[in-house]
């Protein structure tokens, strides 16, 4: 608000507030006391008078923000915005345009909707571009529109919105796994315990981990200390270690980052690996398993397969992360450049 339009609305309540009685005329000290606190003084008259004081600074009248030939109130994000600005054009204006977040613009919104008791349709119209979550964006029924004055979150015209819960993953440094190239990205978050994710996506397409056997599935060998004569009751003890076959399963590096993927009738568990006796080929978990991991047709022990095994490194697409060291690794596909190509990982829980 300028200064002129800030002296305007002073004098307006102002005026207001002395209706009915002579308006007694300012000194000048008393003018220069009001200009040094009028950021004070607007507070406390626009508060008695109940008028309304948004959290963004901008008055959010009618007339304030932009409007569509329909009669919405319209609100503008944008990657390029800030959330500072008043979020009434489309484009950065010098020191004003649009918002940066959706969060801010839903906060506007109901700004400007508690500052009219006669419902305004409001449109927020969000510009091309990807939006990355922090946190939940949450809408409640304060947020919901009125018979005839919807509010509506849409799209510009002809451009591509995503709003993902993931964040993007730079810093990459060339490296080298098997003879082939590698990216490699430390992530202090991952290495202290607080982002720990399983899904990666490159320029949008989901990349998978290394995986074990590359298809199909493993099954186990046998499941000691399991029943099948009492099968329907057996299973709701979980299954914490089993037998495997041959070599399916290693003493491989980093055992805490693996994670076997135990199958049971309509689930999947996924178990990490506690210990690995290779003498006797039993491995044990950390936990036992939802239900026992065994068939029912025909009695038998059932299938899984591994994931994130650092030795399984070795196709392109591929990536593993080293929890304990917080460290990714991928291994590009052609024509994939390092810190230009778009790495996400998912963040937002």
């Amino acid at each position: 608000m300028t200064t002129d339009a800030f002296e305007r609305t002073i004098h307006v309540h102002c005026v207001g507030a002395y209706r009915g009685r002579v308006r007694p005329t300012p000194t000048l000290a008393r003018r220069r006391t009001i200009s040094r606190a009028r950021r004070l003084i607007l507070t406390i008259v626009l508060g008695a008078s109940g008028a309304c004081v948004p959290s963004g600074g901008a008055s959010p009248s009618h007339s304030s923000v932009g409007a569509s030939a329909r009669g919405e109130a319209l609100f503008y994000v944008s990657t390029r915005g800030r959330d500072r600005w008043s979020g009434r054009h489309a484009e950065p204006r010098g020191n004003d345009g649009p918002f940066a977040t959706l969060e801010r613009a839903r906060d506007a919104v109901r700004e400007f909707r508690a500052c009219h008791k006669s419902p305004v349709p409001v449109r927020v119209v969000i510009r091309g571009g990807t939006y990355f979550l922090d946190r939940a964006l949450d809408f409640g029924p304060k947020d919901s529109g009125a018979p005839g004055a919807a509010v509506t979150y849409s799209a510009a015209p002809g451009e591509r919105v995503v709003l993902s819960g993931g964040r993007r993953i730079t810093g990459f440094r060339p490296g080298r796994v098997k003879g082939r190239p590698a990216w490699v990205a430390d992530i202090a978050e991952v290495r202290k315990g607080k982002w720990r994710f399983r899904q990666l996506f490159v320029d949008g397409q989901r990349r998978p981990r290394t995986r074990l056997p590359k298809t199909g599935m493993y099954r186990i060998e046998s499941l000691p200390g399991f029943d099948f004569a009492r099968q329907w009751e057996a299973f709701l003890e979980g299954t914490r270690q089993f037998v495997y076959s041959g070599t399916d399963i290693r003493p491989w590096r980093s055992l805490s980052d693996v994670e076997v993927i135990g199958v049971s009738r309509w689930i999947t568990n996924r178990l990490l690996i506690q210990e690995v006796d290779a003498a006797r080929r039993l491995v044990t978990f950390d936990r036992p398993s939802l239900f026992s991991l065994d068939d029912t047709c025909p009695p038998r022990p059932s299938v899984y397969w591994v994931e994130n095994v650092r030795e399984a490194l070795d196709t392109p697409g591929q990536w593993y992360l080293d929890r304990p060291q917080g460290q990714l690794t991928y291994l590009p596909r052609p024509r994939e450049r390092i810190n230009v190509t778009a790495v996400v990982a998912p963040r937002l829980t």
